[in-house]
């Protein structure tokens, strides 16, 4: 039982702190766990394969010449693969196989074994695809393609792919440790206020104790 003013004051806003808190991140799930909160969800990481793929081909285009060797290929897409942090395959478009994958787990894996979810509302600009895959090995993965133009290997599709973010993960990074610094910051606040209240509502009174014991 809290018996000082100052104790009450503190515990009843952190009451309401709290409250706000969980009726904030209650309702924040319910946004993250619709259709439109989904798709939010899913954005900035295609987005940002998308840029990728744009500036890779480019580079591609400007690096592979008509002697090319998938082989030659082959190294250039580790390297963009090791610097831009994504996971790249190459479909050959004839035998629609992969012909290239930079982790070497589904090398021979044919186009069917994936299945591809297409997001058709992105602004999508010279790309076959974007969108969500489902790998062989049921792993979760958004990607994005570009077709590659070169006389030796113009029949290569090449995509670009990071791992589809959980619900909880997108949750914990985007609202989650927000809440729990506005909750910190709050908290501070609340401190900070029940000792101003205190000090106004004690010294007036100190002051009424001093009077009385002096009349007495």
């Amino acid at each position: 039982m809290v018996k000082s003013l100052r104790g009450r004051l503190l515990s009843s806003y952190v009451f309401v702190i709290a409250t706000v808190l969980v009726i904030t991140g209650l309702a924040l799930i319910l946004v993250v766990g619709s259709p439109l909160g989904n798709t939010a969800r899913l954005l900035p990481t295609l987005q940002n394969l998308q840029t990728i793929s744009r500036a890779s081909a480019r580079l591609l285009t400007d690096q592979v010449g008509a002697a090319t060797s998938r082989e030659d290929l082959a190294t250039m897409l580790d390297g963009i693969a090791q610097t831009e942090d994504v996971r790249i395959l190459a479909f050959d478009t004839n035998t629609q196989t992969v012909i290239y994958d930079s982790q070497n787990q589904w090398l021979a894996a044919s186009l069917e074994s994936f299945q591809v979810n297409e997001i058709q509302d992105l602004n999508v600009v010279n790309s076959p695809f974007t969108g969500a895959v489902v790998a062989p090995d049921n792993t979760r993965w958004l990607a994005t393609s570009h077709n590659l133009a070169a006389r030796e290997i113009r029949r290569v599709i090449v995509v670009y792919m990071r791992a589809q973010p959980t619900f909880l993960q997108f949750f914990r990074v985007n609202f989650l440790t927000p809440l729990c610094q506005a909750g910190c910051a709050a908290f501070l606040l609340s401190i900070l206020l029940a000792w101003l209240i205190t000090r106004s509502v004690s010294r007036p009174l100190q002051n009424m104790a001093t009077a009385a014991e002096n009349i007495a």
